[in-house]
């Protein structure tokens, strides 16, 4: 399409290699300048699949009545690279994570209270993974 300085164009994604991508301008009377090339570039439109959470420690009667006095709460599925936060409040407000899990603070969490999203190197955000079911972080 026309852009405000002339035709402009879309690159499917992929890597490209430097030179690989040549672009020229011309004048209105044809003429024609000299030949840019863009540097090596990766084009990257694909959104990372959403992290799934997993309890790490289910300390209660049962191994699986979530719960604990452990709350921390593994992220799987990470990209690598990838930034990614959490939230405790259904997505209310959220928390930069870091390495690949972060602890819930004592309470009750309903299911999908607690849920993590990521984003690529490229900045593309993953729909956002919710915890499975309540969960009761025991003081």
């Amino acid at each position: 399409g026309n852009g405000p300085y002339g035709p402009t164009f879309t690159l499917v994604d992929g890597r490209y290699d430097l030179g690989q991508i040549q672009v020229r301008a011309s004048d209105s009377a044809g003429r024609y300048g000299p030949v840019g090339y863009l540097g090596a570039l990766t084009v990257d439109t694909v959104a990372p699949t959403k992290p799934t959470l997993q309890l790490a420690f289910d300390t209660g009667v049962s191994n699986s009545d979530r719960i604990t006095d452990n709350g921390q709460i593994n992220v799987v599925g990470l990209e690598s690279g990838a930034i990614w936060y959490y939230s405790t409040n259904g997505g209310a407000s959220w928390v930069a994570g870091s390495g690949n899990s972060f602890v819930a603070p004592k309470g009750a969490y309903a299911s999908g209270m607690i849920a993590a999203s990521q984003a690529d190197l490229a900045g593309n955000w993953s729909y956002a993974g919710k915890f499975d079911g309540s969960l009761t972080v025991l003081p």
